[in-house]
């Protein structure tokens, strides 16, 4: 289910997608779909935008984070956006090459911080509190 979903989106870009000539011809082959995820986001910017910061700026609204944090909360949402559902820490841990309590203390302290919520006794329940135009490239 997870790749027919990402198959349409392979097919979408490859046809429709007016950022797909960006991408090279054979990129979408053996790649995940945070990949392509990743190269959307890094080749777009609206004309004139200058490149927004790694850690959002110091206003008194803005949401505070650390780089890695903010790596965490954009794989969050990339992953969520790309497969229709929240990552498992497992998920997590794969992409950044930790160990299991390495996630785990990020996920509490991104928690802690008010950064992303998550319901007690549910899987995959994480979900991203800031808006997704504060937070970094995913990497």
């Amino acid at each position: 289910m997870v790749y027919d979903r990402f198959n349409q989106l392979r097919s979408i870009l490859r046809r429709r997608h007016p950022l797909s000539d960006i991408l090279p011809r054979n990129c979408l082959n053996g790649i995940t779909p945070l990949q392509v995820l990743h190269s959307l986001r890094a080749a777009w910017r609206p004309p004139g935008a200058k490149p927004r910061p790694m850690v959002p700026s110091s206003s008194p609204d803005a949401p505070r984070f650390t780089p890695k944090q903010g790596q965490y909360l954009a794989f969050i949402y990339a992953y969520t956006r790309v497969m229709g559902r929240p990552p498992a820490e497992a998920d997590m841990q794969r992409h950044f090459g930790v160990s299991p309590p390495t996630v785990h203390q990020m996920i509490l302290t991104l928690e802690r911080a008010g950064l992303i919520r998550r319901r007690p006794g549910v899987a995959r329940s994480i979900e991203v509190l800031i808006a997704p135009e504060s937070l970094p490239i995913l990497r």
